[in-house]
């Protein structure tokens, strides 16, 4: 007798984040693409949003972090200065100085040369001396 697992809905499936995680100590650099003037306001534990605001841009370090689900992870930064911390979200942070991509998004590869044609042998291919 063959004993089959029972299929499981679609709606049951783990639906993790395909976001990476930043370590704790990491410094990055602040994100706001879509208004870099303003800045991004931090936000105190019950999620309120406190009055400093960050630069696009500005150097934080991971202080701490928190696995929210579905609403995204969330980051205890504290700035460079050391006198502003708060938390903010995943996608409010970046691992470069320059606007760009976020963190979780890894850089694109460098575009690698085309290799050299070398000195025709004569010989014909798989063929050896």
């Amino acid at each position: 007798m063959t004993f089959l697992p029972e299929e499981q809905p679609a709606t049951s499936r783990s639906t993790r984040s395909q976001g990476s995680i930043i370590s704790i100590g990491r410094r990055v650099f602040v994100n706001c693409p879509d208004d870099p003037k303003r800045g991004v306001a931090l936000t105190d534990d019950a999620g309120r949003s406190l009055t400093p605001r960050l630069a696009d841009g500005a150097v934080v370090e991971v202080v701490a972090w928190r696995p929210r689900g579905r609403s995204g992870t969330r980051y205890r930064v504290r700035a460079a200065t050391g006198q502003v911390d708060g938390w903010l979200g995943a996608e409010e942070l970046r691992a470069t100085p320059e606007p760009g991509p976020a963190v979780g998004v890894p850089p694109p590869e460098p575009a690698q040369p085309l290799p050299t044609p070398s000195a025709d042998t004569g010989r014909k291919f798989g063929q050896r001396r």
